[in-house]
């Protein structure tokens, strides 16, 4: 699961007070520490469905005898929950520990289950964002375009940019060499061995912006 930065967020001690209604869960919680939120997340099976942010209240707190420190979650996405699974789970965003586990649903809970689509990432980015292309491929063109354009180092700190979020290492642009007679072919092969990555592919969805897109780092 992706978790949330320990610095700003505590974990959860426990949770109390479950109640589903319809697509929303409200519940209270249990703060470790009330000087720092807490982060909760829906999960069907290994799908995220949702995250919520909580804060320490002491109204809510006060309504509780027993000295410690709470504050009330309200977390939707429940009917596509248990589209996707019979028994999804609450768990803490920042120590992954499974919460509560969400009873199975009532004959008409499952009724009002969404219709479920099974597509690849890239298919649910270009459906999101259609402004994005479906591969490298399609971006050559214009990156042809903007390397003759631009020049050779540019064109590299851009690329670094568009699927590293940061620029090459200091002189990498000197060292790196491509070949001017098979351009298109040069470029792909550098545009795919940065996409493709293994610091590229920390970054949960990846892009390929395209002209149409406000991302599209090769505008002349």
């Amino acid at each position: 699961m992706m978790t949330v930065n320990p610095f700003k967020y505590a974990a959860v001690a426990a949770v109390r007070d479950m109640s589903i209604d319809g697509d929303v869960m409200t519940l209270t919680v249990c703060f470790e520490t009330p000087d720092k939120p807490v982060a909760l997340a829906l999960f069907a099976g290994d799908v995220p469905i949702s995250y919520v942010r909580v804060v320490c209240d002491p109204a809510v707190s006060s309504t509780v005898a027993d000295g410690k420190s709470y504050g009330r979650a309200v977390i939707s996405g429940i009917r596509t929950a248990y589209g996707l699974n019979d028994t999804p789970v609450l768990q803490c965003a920042r120590s992954g520990r499974t919460l509560f586990t969400l009873p199975v649903p009532h004959d008409e809970t499952m009724s009002a289950k969404p219709p479920v689509r099974h597509m690849s990432v890239s298919d649910l980015v270009l459906e999101l964002d259609p402004g994005h292309l479906s591969s490298i491929d399609d971006l050559v063109p214009y990156a042809v375009e903007f390397y003759k354009e631009k020049g050779k180092n540019c064109f590299i700190d851009t690329v670094y940019h568009m699927f590293l979020k940061r620029g090459p290492a200091a002189g990498f642009e000197q060292k790196r060499t491509f070949d001017e007679k098979n351009l298109p072919r040069s470029l792909r092969r550098f545009l795919n061995d940065v996409y493709d990555s293994k610091e590229a592919r920390k970054f949960w969805i990846r892009r390929i912006p395209g002209p149409a897109s406000d991302d599209f780092p090769f505008r002349l």
